[in-house]
């Protein structure tokens, strides 16, 4: 989605499980980040691995997302 600035960006995991647990991160515009949002999630069991945090900004117009690397 676009953006001008990175306020206009939001980080959404779009699965059941985090990005750390075997979900996926994604970067929208906060005008439409909630129809991204997974349903239906109550009975699914995640591990529970640590990994980096997951930070969204606008690039060229467009909301991307990065993902720290531990140290």
């Amino acid at each position: 989605m676009s953006c001008s600035s990175d306020a206009d960006c939001v980080v959404v995991e779009t699965a059941c499980c985090d990005h750390c647990n075997g979900g996926k991160v994604e970067a929208y515009n906060t005008a439409f980040a909630a129809k991204h949002k997974p349903t239906g999630c109550e009975a699914t069991v995640c591990t529970q691995m640590a990994c980096g945090a997951a930070t969204a900004s606008c690039d060229g117009g467009t909301c991307k997302v990065t993902i720290a690397t531990m140290p």
